[in-house]
């Protein structure tokens, strides 16, 4: 029995011809298990319980973010679920150390995408 024959029982959205990607793929895949890990215990997806399931812990984490105004000193800190990662992987990056090294690194807000106090 081939994967391809077996795409409707995966992911209804999933089909042969279709563009899909090895990412769209495996997060598809990681997210079924996950709602079938959750309803094997008989509960509904909530933030704390997806933590402890077997998806949750091998693929699972936080992503802290934190924000410092540099004019008034003040402080921002926010925890978000997440299943993956998306670093750059353009310009003089050539390995995943660089890309993830610059994804945790500081980065000055200013323009557009500049922080405001309240």
């Amino acid at each position: 029995m081939s994967i391809l024959s077996q795409l409707q029982s995966i992911g209804s959205q999933l089909g042969n011809g279709k563009e899909e990607d090895a990412h769209e793929f495996l997060r598809h895949a990681i997210d079924t298990m996950q709602s079938v890990c959750l309803m094997e215990a008989g509960v509904n997806a909530s933030g704390s319980l997806e933590d402890t399931t077997l998806m949750g812990q091998t693929f699972g984490g936080y992503l802290r973010s934190k924000i410092k105004c540099m004019k008034c000193g003040g402080k921002s800190e926010r925890h978000e679920r997440m299943m993956d990662l998306t670093v750059e992987i353009e310009g003089e990056i050539s390995t995943l150390a660089e890309a993830l090294r610059r994804f945790t690194s500081t980065e000055s807000l200013d323009g557009e995408n500049k922080y405001h106090c309240v």
